[in-house]
């Protein structure tokens, strides 16, 4: 079949690799599940309700991510060295990539928008600092 092969760049064809013996087992155990609920449940479920006991099994499979945009590690490692005092030309250099060859203007623009990042940062530090921690009870 032509969906079992992989076509590499350089023309060359080959077969996919086979699945895990963790995933196999892991899909066998996933089917049998479903299975037993159909055959035990499946008169009394409508669809809606198989729809909501496929999304519990697949968030008890795949927890939710932490919220938010992952932080730059660029930015993190310039806002350290903004930290420990580093300022100026000096850390312009250091953390944006051609500033000497950079014209007047380019420069600003890179400056500013470093600096607006590490100001960010440095606010959500601070909120985030400033909330009380929700402790049980």
């Amino acid at each position: 079949m032509p969906g079992d092969t992989v076509t590499k760049v350089d023309g060359s064809c080959n077969p996919p690799p086979p699945p895990s013996d963790a995933l196999s087992l892991a899909c066998k155990l996933g089917a049998e599940s479903a299975e037993r609920i159909a055959s035990q449940l499946g008169s009394l479920l409508d669809r809606g309700d198989r729809q909501k006991v496929c999304r519990t099994f697949d968030r008890t499979l795949l927890p939710r991510r932490r919220p938010g945009r992952k932080r730059k590690k660029s930015i993190t490692v310039a806002f350290e060295d903004w930290k420990a005092g580093m300022r100026g030309t000096a850390l312009y250099r250091k953390h944006i990539p051609g500033w000497d060859k950079h014209s007047h203007w380019r420069r600003r623009g890179e400056q500013r928008a470093l600096m607006d990042a590490i100001y960010s940062r440095e606010r959500r530090d601070k909120k985030r600092q400033n909330q009380p921690v929700c402790t049980p009870g």
